[in-house]
């Protein structure tokens, strides 16, 4: 149906809190001033299990700002330097793109994403990027 359309790289910084108790994200979106709060029930769900809530932001400008300003309150752990290497790409590409909004990743960007995946384990359990 896209004939002739190149598959665009997205890669999307994003923070999720996952908890059981949603008065507690709640409290913490509320603190942050951001954030959307969802509800996931796990594919192999049974009666006596509890719901999952997931407090969650994404976007370079919103992640950015949010790591900068918790960013002391990490130990020095696999977390920070991975928060650290997010901040970076987030600080690049938000600079990048106010000079021109349609421009591709720059070398730097990449290296900072894919390291920032691999600090943390996988796609699934980082601070940090996504990439789709």
């Amino acid at each position: 149906a896209h004939r002739g359309k190149k598959k665009m790289l997205q890669i999307r910084p994003r923070i999720r809190v996952t908890n059981t108790e949603p008065t507690l994200l709640k409290e913490f979106g509320s603190l942050c001033g951001m954030g959307s709060l969802s509800t996931h029930r796990p594919a192999n769900y049974e009666k006596n299990q509890k719901i999952l809530y997931n407090w969650e932001i994404m976007g370079i400008k919103l992640v950015g700002r949010l790591l900068r300003e918790i960013r002391d309150y990490f130990p020095a752990s696999r977390k920070a330097e991975t928060a650290d290497l997010v901040i970076q790409f987030c600080d690049i590409r938000e600079k990048r793109l106010n000079e021109n909004y349609r421009i591709g990743y720059s070398d730097e960007e990449l290296r900072l994403a894919e390291a920032s995946k691999v600090r943390n384990g996988g796609v699934r359990r980082r601070i940090g990027t996504e990439v789709k």
